[in-house]
């Protein structure tokens, strides 16, 4: 019907540090994804860290950093907990059969975040390189998962929507690349899927983007 609901108050944080708490006691930096496992506990994707927010509105940091790290504007490291660290994580999906959440970074880079904070980094879409008059290179980027009703999962990538097999290697499903302009000789990624950011499966297995 339309109608928009805070579920979770939380609040806006003033600085590069987020506060765990309950309601308005968390504070949030940059939400950039979201998932829910199947107890009703929400996933969101901050600005260095995974937090959980509970059915109670409790907002726990699950992985990765409360404040800016000390070690780069763009550390990837695993680990466990805060030991671990993620570059803008996005694209997050709760996948019920592993109890694992899988999501992406700014940079493209896929990790596994298990129950108990275990970050685990893994490649599923090597990718092409696209070369751009010699003197850059490119590397095909993950954007965004998204579960199907069917159990299957897909990832939106700024070559085209991939599905991901159970071993987390994957297999083309769309490939946009074909359709700009030169085919599989074209000397840079197609400038269209740019400003693709979310990917979801509707009930009879049409994609939608955003």
């Amino acid at each position: 019907d339309g109608v928009v609901q805070t579920l979770f108050t939380g609040k806006a944080a003033t600085g590069d540090e987020v506060a765990d708490g309950k309601g308005v006691a968390a504070t949030f930096r940059e939400l950039r994804g979201i998932a829910v496992d199947m107890n009703g506990g929400i996933y969101v994707a901050d600005r260095w860290c995974i937090r959980r927010i509970s059915p109670d509105g409790t907002v726990t940091t699950i992985a990765g950093a409360k404040k800016f790290p000390n070690s780069s504007s763009s550390a990837i490291q695993d680990g466990r907990g805060a030991d671990a660290e993620f570059y803008i994580p996005q694209g997050v999906v709760f996948v019920p059969e592993s109890n694992l959440i899988v999501l992406t970074d700014y940079d493209g880079n896929a990790r596994t975040v298990s129950a108990d904070g275990q970050v685990t980094s893994f490649q599923a879409v090597p990718g092409k390189t696209w070369s751009n008059s010699g003197s850059h290179t490119y590397r095909m980027r993950l954007l965004d998962f998204a579960r199907a009703s069917s159990g299957e999962l897909f990832a939106l990538s700024d070559e085209g929507i991939l599905r991901l097999k159970p071993d987390m290697t994957h297999e083309t499903v769309w490939d946009w690349t074909m359709y700009a302009g030169g085919g599989a000789g074209i000397s840079a990624p197609p400038v269209y899927s740019a400003d693709l950011v979310g990917l979801d499966v509707l009930p009879d297995g049409r994609f939608v983007m955003v």
